[in-house]
């Protein structure tokens, strides 16, 4: 065994030379290793092959596995090499686990969220909420613009919210007016974010239904303009 072979798997070379493979209990598959040596018998090579091994400490370490037949000094010997790649499988599965909790998130929140693509506006994911609150299907907008679909009632708040994405990466609480499939307006206020989504630059848009709320302001504005307007007769009437 080599320096590198005794570094990553934590033993000293007096604990592994002259024992055997399944006595220092390297293969957390043994079948796999059965399998390997089956193919260098047959007199193939083995060649990238990925494999879990256990180090001194009991802990799984990966590695790409090549191997040969060879004979030295008249023994039939296997020479093997391997690549530890114990780090990048752990950040891919890493990766594998936020995606998968970030999908969860997605598809479970309430609010209306969707992820269109920076460069073209297609939409590459949206979640339950947006197909509730739009009116459209999954196929519908999959693949589609905003514009495409009618969602904007006005252009130049699309412009504006391009406008802050692309100049700062995000844009927070911007009120905006879009329409359904049924032709309705509803006031939302949106919260975007350039992210990197399958493999390329992204907006993650989440977005807070206010058409009730603003109806209700508008309301309160209306009401308190003819309070004022009722009060200021009443002081002309008593001036007369």
């Amino acid at each position: 065994v080599n320096e590198a072979f005794l570094h990553v798997t934590g033993y000293h070379r007096d604990e592994v030379i002259g024992r055997t493979v399944p006595e220092i209990g390297l293969w957390v598959d043994p079948v796999q290793r059965e399998t390997g040596l089956a193919t260098l018998r047959a007199g193939s090579g083995i060649r990238g092959i990925e494999a879990r091994f256990r180090t001194k400490r009991g802990e799984e370490a990966w590695a790409v596995a090549s191997a040969e037949m060879v004979e030295i000094e008249g023994r039939r010997c296997v020479v093997t090499a391997l690549t530890d790649i114990t780090d990048r499988v752990r950040a891919e599965s890493a990766l594998r686990e936020s995606e998968r909790r970030f999908a969860q998130a997605f598809n479970a929140n309430p609010l209306p969220m969707s992820i269109v693509s920076l460069r073209d506006g297609r939409h590459l994911a949206v979640n339950e909420a947006a197909l509730r609150h739009s009116g459209y299907t999954r196929e519908e907008m999959l693949g589609g613009t905003k514009p495409e679909l009618g969602f904007w009632v006005a252009e130049g708040e699309r412009d504006r919210l391009l406008d802050k994405l692309r100049g700062g990466g995000q844009a927070r609480d911007f009120e905006a007016t879009f329409r359904t499939k049924t032709g309705e307006h509803r006031f939302l206020l949106v919260n975007s974010e350039v992210v990197t989504y399958a493999g390329e630059p992204a907006v993650l848009s989440v977005s807070l239904d206010i058409t009730e709320r603003k109806a209700d302001e508008a309301h309160d504005h209306a009401r308190r303009e003819h309070a004022e307007r009722t009060a200021e007769a009443l002081r002309g009437t008593d001036r007369a």
